[in-house]
């Protein structure tokens, strides 16, 4: 078994080749979307951290490649140790927009023209309101405090003179060849969300004050609640930082949920724990193990909420816990997957299941209440809940007083049909080989490898 999976590899004859979380679909729609236009539009690929937009994002230059546009892709939290981000950009844009070195030498000669003529300071005028690089001078100079100082104003032409300067070369020079074949040049950014706060929104704010060229489409990944946060660290608590940041935007994408069955079935190849099977379902006992982690793993997904990193964490820690278990060593599958999900999200609770302090009456009140997924677990086309029930009942309720209680209490209603089948399996699952009053082996396994934290 492997500890960190491989980055998914994007193949250029087929950028969907390893598409784990089936995403084909999102990506070809979006592409459609961005190349109808030729307007200077700036997208944002709305995700919390975790939820898959690098890989979007990965899969949609390649798509946008394979079809003759031209592409640039920015990391921005691997530059992130500049203090401002303009001569990132700009020399991204030198090096991948164009081969011809004299055209290269004009933007990065243009661009230390803006850091010179404190360019900082000109945008963050611009931003505030305070300036409207369109209106003419006499208007311009009746807004500002007759104590600005003449560099600011001189500053402040040179700054407007580099800014069109730049967008000419751009526009005029380079952009210009693909605007003859239709096709605009896409610059695509990740990771802005991990970057520092100063640094994320002085990225923003180039974008969209001084990089808006004609022929030119931004398309930037970002977590918005991380953003948020970064803009009100630098402007304060009460600042508006959601309205501020839909300024950035003209067009924002709201990252689908990814199919996280497949991605687990993709992981379990990508970091081996699929060989640890091959000798396991050796053991018919076993011969369904596997499939019952990926499903239970799938569920609670889908009641937590839980993001894609969240799950490599939790397949990640299953995979230590089975590889460190011998063959003939059961393993709870749907048990096992909802004690690690828990113990990572609900600690407390987590303790006193395995204290036998929760009955299975208070175990689904907290999850068709406190996780208000009743819903999916009663689901009659989700066999997953009733399995994971009928195989936890003996374990936390061996008396099965609760379920008793329950199916009084429901009576001939579908609840209380649902019940009694959960009662009817776990019965059979208790009497059976694989009903093992001593599960306290687990517990310690999921506790000692619930300490390690996987960052990668």
């Amino acid at each position: 078994m492997k500890i960190k999976p491989n980055p998914i590899e994007i193949p250029k004859e087929d950028p969907f080749k390893n598409d784990a979380i089936n995403q084909k679909i999102n990506v070809e729609t979006f592409y459609k979307l961005i190349i109808l236009t030729r307007d200077n539009l700036v997208y944002s690929i709305m995700g919390k951290w975790g939820s898959g937009k690098t890989i979007f994002l990965k899969m949609l230059s390649q798509l946008l490649l394979n079809n003759g546009y031209k592409v640039i892709n920015i990391n921005a939290w691997e530059n992130d140790f500049y203090d401002d981000p303009l001569p990132v950009l700009i020399s991204e844009i030198s090096e991948n927009i164009t081969t011809k070195k004299k055209l290269k030498e004009k933007i990065k000669n243009t661009g230390i023209s803006l850091l010179k003529s404190s360019i900082p300071q000109f945008i963050k005028a611009i931003t505030a309101g305070f300036i409207d690089i369109n209106k003419p001078f006499e208007d311009l100079i009746s807004t500002i405090s007759g104590q600005i100082a003449k560099e600011f104003i001189d500053n402040y032409f040179k700054s407007k003179k580099s800014v069109n300067a730049l967008k000419s070369i751009i526009y005029g020079d380079i952009a210009l060849e693909e605007i003859k074949k239709d096709k605009n040049i896409f610059i695509i950014v990740d990771e802005l969300d991990r970057c520092r706060p100063n640094f994320a929104i002085r990225f923003l704010e180039l974008l969209k004050h001084i990089f808006n060229i004609k022929g030119v489409t931004f398309i930037l990944a970002i977590d918005e609640s991380q953003i948020c946060e970064s803009i009100k660290s630098v402007y304060g608590n009460k600042f508006d930082a959601d309205g501020y940041l839909k300024r950035f935007f003209d067009v924002r994408y709201k990252l689908p949920n990814p199919d996280f069955n497949n991605f687990c079935k993709s992981l379990f190849k990508n970091i081996e724990i699929d060989d640890i099977f091959i000798d396991r379902e050796k053991d018919p006992r076993n011969i369904y193990d596997k499939s019952l982690l990926i499903n239970t793993i799938d569920f609670f997904s889908k009641i937590y909420k839980l993001s894609l990193r969240d799950v490599e964490q939790i397949i990640i820690r299953l995979g230590f816990i089975i590889s460190t278990t011998t063959n003939d060593e059961l393993i709870f599958p749907t048990v096992l997957s909802f004690y690690i999900v828990i113990r990572n999200h609900d600690y407390n609770f987590y303790k006193k299941i395995i204290n036998n302090e929760i009955s299975l009456e208070l175990l689904i009140e907290y999850i068709c209440k406190h996780l208000n997924a009743g819903e999916l677990l009663f689901s009659s086309d989700n066999s997953i809940g009733l399995i994971f029930l009928s195989h936890i009942t003996p374990i936390i309720d061996n008396d099965y007083k609760s379920i008793d209680s329950l199916i009084q209490k429901e009576g001939d209603g579908k609840l209380g049909h649902t019940y009694r089948k959960i009662k009817s399996d776990a019965q059979t699952y208790r009497s059976g080989r694989y009903f093992n009053n001593v599960t306290p082996y687990l517990y310690k396994k999921i506790d000692i490898i619930g300490e390690f934290d996987f960052k990668w």
